[in-house]
């Protein structure tokens, strides 16, 4: 699973996504990008075969052990660490939600959610915002149609 989770660090570094869409690029907009795009591989996932379930969990252990890996590499002790943890889970299963959701969610209630991730300091980047709503999408139909193999292997290779 590190592979995989090693494949959505690669993703979430794009520099178009902080370039094209004027995301702050820091650590926390690349753990919301990461959440993001692991919601909808999960939820490819989600129903499927008990190797898909047992994969899903293995994901979600392995994304949550690297996160807390790079935390303690930036100097955060164990304190911290525990408390940015609980955050961070909880925000994980709150975009996964909305993920699983997408399709039904008014667009105005995804843009409130990007607002609050990615823009809460800025005005005015409507277009950026529409924009991201519409590279999510692409991600969503792109990982949606990822085979278990390619999910098990980290073969993600997605181009906006």
């Amino acid at each position: 699973m590190d592979s995989l989770y090693s494949k959505l660090v690669l993703l979430s570094r794009k520099k178009y996504l902080y370039i094209d869409f004027k995301i702050p690029d820091n650590l926390s907009s690349r753990i919301y990008i990461i959440f993001i795009y692991t919601s909808f591989i999960l939820i490819n996932l989600k129903g499927k075969s008990e190797k898909a379930k047992i994969l899903s969990q293995d994901i979600f252990d392995s994304m949550f052990k690297q996160i807390e890996i790079h935390l303690r590499e930036i100097g955060m002790g164990d304190v911290s660490i525990n408390k940015k943890m609980k955050k961070l889970i909880k925000l994980f299963y709150n975009i996964l939600l909305k993920c699983e959701n997408f399709e039904n969610i008014k667009e105005t209630e995804i843009k409130v959610l990007f607002k609050e991730l990615f823009y809460s300091n800025s005005e005015g980047l409507n277009a950026e915002l529409s924009a991201l709503i519409h590279h999510i999408n692409k991600f969503k139909f792109f990982a949606i149609n990822l085979s278990l193999n390619n999910i098990e292997d980290g073969d993600i290779n997605f181009e906006n």
